[in-house]
């Protein structure tokens, strides 16, 4: 199918293929839709001309999504309950027995992917989706070249299904990359650090999302019209005390304080009974109204999850949080982290401990608090949209230009350069002395040197009478290639041997090469589990793969050509590459990759690792320990020195894996 419509009538092309589908699956809350909605108003919103559709089961998305203009596709529902603090499933509305939905739902979705053919999909939360039902969306997609993208909430607790090795392995086959919906200046560097341990992969730092914010930007100014909003969207067993404890606490307050509160339409019922005494108490179910009523509230009462409290957050408000008891301990975990940001905001209940005196006293405190900003960075929706934008823009001006404009590199003896062949040399001996160790017959077959850049790889495996060929996906790389062909006297016909061509797409026949090699290209890759995939894909069985790199642990960055910290924020490597008086845009473009999570990838690809580098590349220094930008200066400023003076030497080690396709 083509990517175009044509339109005789206006005589005009139109595009086919959706630009972003934001998938979330049915949770007991509202924080899987309520986030995803909040990044597709904010799409939306800042790039009206992208084509954006947003999927789940979640009943309240259509609430949530309010006047937006985000448009949705409704999966049939599942339900669930909670049992001693632990969520189990149920039969939905459809009244499917669970299973018999999931493999339902599981085919709507592939079928979703086939028709519109999403350049990018944003998944939250589980990489495998509800019951597993993106499978078979995932492999599907392969085959349109989408980019799969997890979105995580700022802090997990210890569920066991989500730190699991299948969704770990399911993330690294087929992920492009993370969006942490969190600030690490609130949490500190814990959260992150647990992903990157997991996973291997650095998450995007988005700063946190709040639907709350999108909306308050469509509804401008508010005014303080009630006493406090209340929100329980998902009941748990000891809801309903807490419900009675509630009641009898307002009993006792000025009737003059209006109240609105939301709870779960299962529950509207029952809590109009009990509140009916109390007509200052207005109840309604979860949904679009819930928005004006936080935003015009004096404080706020919410159960502690993710959503509900950065809603506190983007209404400048503060809050009583009724703390749940569940055992993953994801609530409390995230709570003790904000209240160190910010300890005036927030009064914090046990749910087991909400008794009258104690959430009429709550009130009573949190009524008189007088300002509530906070400098927690809640535009993550904006910012999640923003980098979803650069993956799927069409604009040739967004993109790196891959011409090379400055003229000196296309004259002859800038091509030309003994030192930049010596180096091609250098890599042919090491890799070929390495290989015959293995299976010197693997020296006679077909070659591919993977992100080729200028070729001198390349020429010299030509030079040595290999069957090589390169790919690089930079235009003017493979230019400059085709000159040094010309400017070293080789033969014409070997311009041909390096192409243009996107790594995730490789254009050879499944099981052609013996070989396949990478030299210091996969820092540069966002998604290297995709790269590898295609590199196993065209290797032979007893093949092998060679990948060398920067190994993102290392305490040298070769970009920089400065000492080196891992894993910092964002902000935090910026103070330290400008500590050492040099740019942050050398770094632009460079991921940190580890040797560990690429031998994973293989593993998980059937391959097996025969060489790689024996030991771990030395750290500066403990990321978890930099937590301010005063202590990332004071280090780097006390390691300059030492590096001035000779007496701090790096040790410049580099990621360096062989591995063997089976089969």
């Amino acid at each position: 199918m083509e990517d175009l419509y044509y339109s005789r009538k206006l005589d005009q092309h139109f595009p086919t293929r959706l630009d972003i589908l934001l998938y979330a699956h049915d949770g007991r809350g509202l924080g899987h839709a309520s986030r995803s909605i909040a990044i597709g108003m904010a799409i939306r919103r800042l790039y009206p001309q992208l084509r954006v559709l947003f999927v789940s089961g979640a009943a309240i998305s259509q609430s949530l999504i309010g006047n937006s203009g985000l448009d949705w596709i409704k999966l049939p529902s599942y339900a669930s309950r909670i049992t001693d603090g632990v969520s189990s499933g149920t039969d939905g509305p459809a009244n499917f027995y669970k299973s018999v939905l999931g493999q339902h739902r599981k085919t709507l979705l592939a079928h979703i992917i086939t028709s519109f053919r999403p350049k990018c999909v944003l998944v939250d939360h589980s990489p495998l989706g509800k019951r597993k039902e993106l499978l078979d969306a995932l492999e599907v997609s392969k085959q349109y070249d989408t980019k799969w993208i997890l979105g995580m909430r700022a802090v997990i607790g210890t569920q066991k299904d989500f730190w699991s090795d299948e969704l770990r392995d399911t993330f690294l086959t087929y992920y492009h990359s993370i969006l942490w919906y969190g600030d690490s200046t609130a949490t500190g560097p814990e959260p992150v650090n647990r992903i990157i341990s997991h996973f291997g992969r650095k998450p995007i730092e988005t700063g946190y999302v709040s639907r709350l914010y999108e909306t308050k930007l469509l509804s401008g100014s508010s005014e303080k019209s009630y006493a406090g909003t209340i929100s329980i969207p998902w009941l748990s067993s000891k809801s309903r005390s807490f419900l009675n404890n509630l009641h009898s606490a307002l009993q006792k307050r000025n009737k003059d304080e209006i109240w609105r509160i939301f709870i779960h339409s299962n529950e509207i019922h029952t809590t109009q009974t009990l509140f009916s005494d109390l007509p200052n108490c207005i109840i309604e179910p979860v949904g679009e109204r819930y928005s004006d009523a936080i935003l015009n509230s004096t404080i706020a009462i919410i159960y502690g999850g993710y959503n509900s409290l950065m809603d506190t957050f983007a209404a400048d408000i503060p809050a009583i949080v009724i703390m749940r008891e569940l055992k993953d301990r994801e609530q409390e975990l995230h709570l003790e982290q904000l209240l160190q940001h910010a300890p005036d905001k927030m009064t914090v209940i046990a749910e087991s401990s909400a008794e009258i005196d104690a959430i009429n006293l709550a009130i009573t405190h949190q009524l008189k608090v007088k300002s509530c900003k906070s400098t927690i960075d809640i535009r993550g929706s904006a910012n999640s949209a923003d980098y979803l934008s650069k993956h799927i823009r069409q604009d040739p001006a967004a993109k790196k230009d891959s011409q090379v404009t400055v003229k000196d590199k296309f004259l002859p003896e800038a091509i030309n350069i003994p030192a930049k062949i010596k180096k091609g040399v250098t890599r042919w001996n090491q890799c070929s002395e390495t290989i015959r160790d293995i299976n010197p017959q693997l020296l006679q077959g077909p070659v591919l040197d993977f992100g080729c850049g200028v070729g001198y790889y390349v020429l010299e495996g030509l030079r040595r009478g290999m069957d090589i060929h390169g790919i690089d996906q930079l235009p003017g790389k493979i230019k400059r290639y085709r000159k040094l062909i010309t400017h070293t006297a080789s033969p014409t016909e070997w311009k041909n041997r390096c192409l243009v061509g996107d790594g995730l797409t490789l254009p050879f026949v499944s099981e052609y090469f013996d070989l396949v090699t990478s030299w210091w290209v996969f820092e540069h890759i966002i998604s290297p589990g995709a790269a590898i995939r295609e590199m196993v894909r065209v290797t032979r069985p007893g093949g092998v793969i060679v990948i060398r790199a920067q190994d993102g642990r290392t305490d040298w960055e070769g970009h920089c050509k400065i000492p080196w910290v891992p894993y910092l924020s964002d902000r935090l490597r910026q103070v330290w590459i400008e500590e050492f008086g040099k740019s942050p845009s050398r770094y632009e473009g460079v991921y940190e990759i580890s040797q560990p999570e690429v031998i994973s990838i293989f593993e998980t690809l059937g391959c097996r690792t025969v060489v790689k580098a024996e030991q771990a590349p030395p750290m500066t220094a403990d990321c978890r320990n930099l937590c301010t930008e005063e202590d990332v200066r004071l280090l780097a400023r006390r390691i300059k020195t030492e590096l001035d003076k000779g007496e701090w030497k790096p040790r410049k080690d580099g990621l360096y894996v062989y591995a063997k396709k089976c089969g």
